[in-house]
């Protein structure tokens, strides 16, 4: 689970701090690891061609995916519209797919990496094409079709709000 500090920690993340520090110095190993294996980082580990030995740890790249900017506003805080629409993401996808199987909707802890107004389209569009099939639909209950509706309704309006 990313946590407002993991948030907060990817924000500043960059290859060299401003006192020139590389992230393997500055960062705990553990929790850089965490973040590759979530998909919130990328980190490049060059291997010399000729020897196939791997360089030191000061040789190494890192990539921030797209997603960890959207996070933030123009302030460089968190803002707090991206974290109402994160949240109807995740409330969308776990009502999309509850068991998490990937049948409908990727489990938002696969996500890709993108930013989370990429996400959101993505998802609209989704949901108001399966909306518009189960109105059709004698196996699908009121009760469900109007909650993704309304999911749909509620992601639009944060949409519309973030620039």
């Amino acid at each position: 689970m990313l946590t407002r500090e993991d948030k907060v920690r990817l924000g500043r993340l960059t290859e060299r701090d401003g006192a020139g520090h590389h992230f393997t110095d500055v960062e705990d190993t553990y929790w850089l690891r965490r973040m590759e294996d979530a998909g919130y980082i990328t980190i490049t580990r060059p291997v010399h061609e000729q020897t196939g030995m791997p360089y030191g740890r000061g040789h190494w790249h890192l990539d921030v995916a797209p997603v960890v900017e959207s996070w933030f506003g123009p302030d460089g805080e968190l803002d707090p519209k991206a974290e109402e629409l994160e949240a109807l993401i995740v409330e969308a996808s776990e009502a999309l797919d509850p068991d998490h199987q990937g049948e409908h909707w990727p489990d938002p802890i696969a996500w890709d990496g993108r930013h989370l107004t990429e996400q959101a389209r993505d998802l609209i569009a989704h949901l108001q094409t399966l909306c518009e099939e189960y109105a059709h639909s004698e196996d699908v209950s009121v009760a469900r079709l109007e909650h993704l509706e309304d999911l749909q309704r509620r992601m639009e309006a944060v949409l519309s709000t973030i620039p």
